[in-house]
């Protein structure tokens, strides 16, 4: 909306609006779908998206939060490809091997300062949360069963802002766009109820 000549607000306001709207067919479907139900944490997540993309247009006429994926193979998608997808679709399938991230763009934050002109511009930090155990819908609802065999995994780690790095080339700009929407593999604290605190010297 912006790169057509629509003012900065209402583009802002447009683009959070239809990003969120988006969602709303696939929790339809979910709604509807025998196991799974509608879930208000999708729900949530669909609209925070959106309003997460405005919020931070109109209070720093730039995205500093950013909403980044990463995926890490599980060995579920081999074990049942049926469920969790085979070799090309269980980057979508298997969310045992799904991350969502925070990523903060940190050198925005910081006050005007000698530390804030050294500190690199691409260098973030990102919080990321993920889950393990996940192996399908629920026929009766969470059983103690399936209780203990899910728990929820939460990361922080340092993450580059692709965005921010400056190139004369316009094919490259593009691709570095496209990707900044990964979470790159980096080191990574992690925290979950089932093993505690983890170190990870690379984390996908």
């Amino acid at each position: 909306f912006k790169w057509s000549g629509m003012p900065r607000k209402k583009a802002a306001l447009y683009g959070g609006l239809i990003g969120g709207l988006a969602m709303v067919p696939v929790e339809l479907l979910d709604g509807f779908a025998e196991k799974w139900g509608a879930s208000w944490g999708d729900i949530i997540a669909d609209v925070g998206g959106g309003a997460l993309a405005f919020g931070n247009e109109m209070l720093w006429a730039e995205q500093r939060i950013q909403v980044k994926v990463s995926y890490h193979p599980t060995g579920y998608a081999d074990a049942r490809p049926d469920l969790f997808g085979d070799k090309y679709t269980k980057y979508l399938k298997d969310y045992n091997g799904h991350t969502g991230w925070l990523s903060f763009r940190v050198h925005s934050f910081l006050p005007d300062s000698k530390f804030k002109q050294k500190y690199p511009r691409w260098l973030n930090l990102a919080v990321g949360y993920g889950a393990n155990g996940l192996l399908g819908g629920y026929d009766k609802g969470l059983t103690p069963a399936i209780l203990e065999r899910e728990y929820r995994q939460y990361y922080l780690s340092p993450d580059i802002d692709l965005s921010a790095i400056k190139t004369r080339s316009g094919a490259l700009r593009l691709i570095l766009d496209i990707l900044d929407c990964i979470h790159l593999p980096s080191p990574a604290l992690e925290y979950n109820s089932k093993h505690g605190l983890r170190w990870h010297w690379l984390y996908m």
